[in-house]
């Protein structure tokens, strides 16, 4: 299918330098359909901003649902939500910015710049960091926990290597983080100061910058789960150092918008650095495609070249897609954690270059007649699922394992390993309780040394004991699953308390870890009196729960599992 025509470009866009930074944009086509498509997310529970130009054309710019719940405060087009991951590209902009003024080299390896490197890790070059190429894992408690600089590099150093590095490639956040410190090194500047000096700056990008660089809270989004609000990314304050590389920064679609004219043009890196970023340097990444540096490069259905990146912590969500052979952007942010910005820019894609797409489901007012729905659920083969009307939604949520599996499934071919890691998360915490920390830190951190490892375990599981009494038991149930990865709670019993935490398995290692106040809750919305949905991130597709009904109410509760076969609950 071919891309957009000049002449249909030329007729309904809008130049950049004539909007403001807060002004919306609706092309007349095919901004339209693309603004459609938003507004049946936003109902979905989409909230966050949407930016689709050609060039410097845009054909839609808009922002959706709140930015501050617990004020109402409305998102608009100048809210600064985190990107994420995305701050990557930045950091990589930002090394060979360096690159490029000769203050450093991609082949420096990591001696040049710290003391006591260890002899594993003498040889990684910024090469290798750039495209994950290094060996460094994703994630580490011992280098994540760490405050300052010098003390966070030290730990980063510390832990194990995956493979010997140039090997393979392996997401690392770590690897970032030691951009970072590598980029204060050689200038001898602060990094975020380094960053907007030599990349954001002359970009244009003057909303964008780390949240304590930004002034004032009120233009700063705050997180969304369960239409609850969590504050912002860092609270006003500092995230840990090494996240300052591999995450944190904050922008709005406009800045993004002046950094892909800036790509565009090459008024920032050079037209040879550019390319020199966009080539892939190590497969895997993006399915088709590989990495470049701080940057995912794939292959269009269309057969063109797709270039970005994508962010999230698990509430806040973004998307950064250019284009390059056929000249358009798809930017998305989003800060409620009910529809992540993965889940819009794929539709978005579709309706641009006018491919064959599915429009998200329509959402109806129930108004009273939500209450009949609610109640405790008691499936035919086990389980139970509570059931809460709240604002015109359900609150659909289980604290056993049956239950939960239907709630939140899985890809198919994850079932097995979720069975085998639900049965091994909580042995490993009996027998961290028991004083036997090698399961625990096989499963959730196996490259930080075990003796740091097994301290801070100590100290952990100590201060639980000291708050909740005596431990008494743990299991676990199933969590939503968002990027394809395993989610699951581990349900760790007390005397005092119950503590739920939510870890997401990735392929190799541990891709998150989140604490929650309760069981989880899966949120759908009514499309009609018998099928609830939501949007389901992983799957790109909406997920349903359906309700049989005898004279207008519901009797019975119908879930598909990963197989589809359908499981069956009553009140």
């Amino acid at each position: 299918m071919p891309s957009f025509a000049l002449p249909l470009l030329l007729c309904v866009a809008v130049p950049t330098t004539l909007v403001g930074g807060d002004d919306p944009v609706v092309s007349d086509v095919p901004g339209r359909a693309l603004a459609d498509e938003v507004d049946r997310l936003a109902a979905l529970g989409f909230s966050g901003q949407v930016l689709v130009s050609a060039g410097e054309e845009i054909l839609l710019a808009r922002a959706v649902g709140l930015a501050e719940p617990a004020t109402a405060r409305p998102m608009t087009l100048a809210t600064r939500i985190p990107m994420g991951s995305i701050s990557k590209h930045f950091t990589a902009a930002t090394i060979l910015k360096l690159v490029e003024s000769e203050t450093l080299a991609l082949d420096d390896t990591l001696e040049r710049f710290f003391d006591d490197v260890p002899a594993d890790k003498r040889a990684i070059t910024v090469h290798q960091l750039l495209c994950h190429r290094s060996g460094l894992p994703e994630f580490s408690g011992s280098a994540i926990e760490a405050g300052e600089r010098d003390a966070w590099v030290r730990n980063a150093l510390a832990v194990e290597l995956a493979f010997e590095p140039g090997r393979d490639f392996l997401y690392a956040n770590l690897g970032y983080g030691l951009l970072a410190a590598v980029a204060e090194v050689a200038s001898k500047k602060p990094f975020d100061e380094l960053q907007e000096e030599l990349v954001l700056h002359p970009a244009g990008m003057l909303s964008t910058g780390a949240e304590h660089r930004l002034q004032g809270d009120g233009a700063i989004a705050h997180g969304i789960v369960g239409g609850l609000d969590t504050g912002t990314l860092a609270g006003g304050g500092r995230l840990p150092w090494g996240l300052r590389g591999a995450g944190g920064l904050l922008t709005t679609p406009y800045d993004m918008q002046r950094w892909n004219v800036a790509l565009n043009e090459g008024t920032v890196l050079s037209p040879a650095t550019i390319e020199l970023m966009t080539r892939v340097h190590a497969p895997g990444g993006p399915p088709g495609g590989g990495y470049g540096y701080g940057t995912g490069v794939s292959t269009t259905r269309r057969g063109t070249r797709r270039v970005g990146h994508n962010g999230s912590n698990d509430i806040f969500s973004a998307d950064f897609l250019r284009f390059v052979d056929e000249g358009i952007l798809i930017w998305v942010a989003a800060n409620d954690a009910d529809v992540y910005a993965f889940d819009v820019a794929p539709t978005l894609e579709r309706i641009v270059f006018e491919e064959a797409w599915e429009p998200a489901p329509t959402v109806t007012d129930l108004g009273a007649a939500l209450e009949a729905y609610a109640g405790t659920w008691r499936l035919a083969d086990g389980g139970e699922l509570d059931v809460r009307a709240v604002n015109g939604t359900l609150r659909i949520a289980s604290d056993d394992p049956q239950g939960s599996a239907l709630a939140n499934p899985v890809e198919p071919f994850q079932v097995a390993r979720r069975t085998k890691l639900r049965a091994t998360l909580p042995a490993a915490y009996e027998a961290a309780f028991e004083g036997e920390f090698e399961p625990l830190h096989a499963l959730l951190d196996p490259y930080a040394p075990f003796e740091a490892f097994a301290d801070r375990t100590v100290a952990r599981l100590g201060a639980w004991l000291d708050e909740y009494g005596a431990f008494e038991s743990a299991r676990t149930v199933s969590g939503r699953n968002r990027f394809g990865e395993i989610a699951l709670v581990c349900v760790l019993a007390f005397e005092d308390d119950t503590l739920r935490i939510e870890y997401s398995f990735g392929e190799r290692e541990i891709g998150s870890i989140r604490f929650l106040d309760g069981p989880e809750e899966r949120l759908v919305r009514p499309h009609t009196a018998s099928e609830f949905v939501a949007f389901d991130a992983a799957a790109r597709r909406s997920w349903s729960v359906r309700f049989e009904l005898e004279d207008g109410a519901p009797t019975t509760l119908v879930l598909l599992d990963e197989d589809g076969v359908a499981h069956h609950a009553t009140r």
